[in-house]
């Protein structure tokens, strides 16, 4: 018992004490299975680097090796996905490690919805051609959710906070023209930054947003800088493609994957331009 004692990461024994081992998964592995009632389900469990000891010492694979029902990567995993494991229903689809990239379908990211669709509605434009969206995989904080990060956009010259900026000119200027001239650009930067039309602002003049266009866009200002946490099922409903990349940047295929290092792979993934 580690009386009351919170943790970030599942805890490990060491040295009479616990320690938290939330930053030592070594890789996530999918599966899929259908529930009692037919539907199909995705899962995701995070391995963890102590539980490949034994896989290592006997230079086993450590991206297929059996993880025993007792570890600490099973005994952390989702109730449904240990539940399926139990009864034998599991079906292996692929595996990630944080730092591997991912693309996902732009147009079904959108019909998705929620917050990511808008940021992606504004910097991803089908008119350039970009029917993929790329991210790279930053985390598995949870056992039923993965943590992506855009890896094509940085917060750098987002506008945040268009009120204040606003207000600060406002107050900063007195000379009328000036004052106006900073205003206009500012309306002129967010219009083309954020796409925005004439009716999305009470007052070009003062450079008054409507209060839904305003939250939107700090919405997207959170998914830019922030990062987008899908869960397992979610994320499985998209197509997407996995990529993992070589010592040399290459993406490694499953024709060019020397010693059972993992490869590349793809679900439902309909816009590639070449195999895995």
């Amino acid at each position: 018992m580690m009386d009351g004692l919170k943790m970030d990461g599942s805890p490990i024994p060491v040295r009479g004490g616990y320690a938290a081992q939330g930053g030592a998964i070594h890789h996530a592995r999918f599966y899929t299975w259908e529930d009692e009632r037919g539907k199909t389900q995705y899962g995701m469990l995070r391995v963890y680097a102590a539980d490949l000891l034994k896989a290592y010492g006997k230079k086993q694979n450590l991206f297929t090796c059996e993880i025993p029902s007792n570890s600490y990567s099973w005994r952390y995993a989702d109730q449904k996905l240990r539940a399926a494991q139990h009864e034998g229903m599991l079906h292996p689809i692929g595996t990630a490690q944080q730092g591997d990239e991912v693309e996902v379908s732009r147009s079904e990211l959108i019909a998705q919805g929620g917050g990511i669709a808008e940021a992606i509605k504004n910097f991803y434009t089908a008119e350039n051609g970009q029917e993929t969206v790329p991210f790279v995989v930053a985390g598995f904080e949870d056992p039923t959710r993965l943590k992506f990060k855009l890896s094509s956009l940085a917060s750098e010259g987002l506008i945040t906070d268009i009120s204040k900026r606003a207000a600060d000119i406002n107050s900063k200027y007195t000379d009328v023209h000036r004052r106006q001239a900073e205003l206009s650009a500012l309306v002129k930067k967010t219009t083309k930054m954020y796409r925005l039309q004439d009716s999305d602002w009470e007052s070009k003049k003062m450079a008054i947003l409507s209060k839904e266009v305003e939250s939107t866009i700090d919405t997207i200002n959170k998914q830019v800088s922030g990062y987008w946490r899908p869960r397992v099922n979610s994320l499985f409903n998209l197509g997407f493609r996995l990529n993992i990349r070589d010592a040399f940047g290459d993406i490694r295929s499953q024709w060019s994957s020397p010693g059972n290092m993992p490869v590349s792979w793809q679900w439902k993934f309909e816009n590639e331009n070449e195999k895995l």
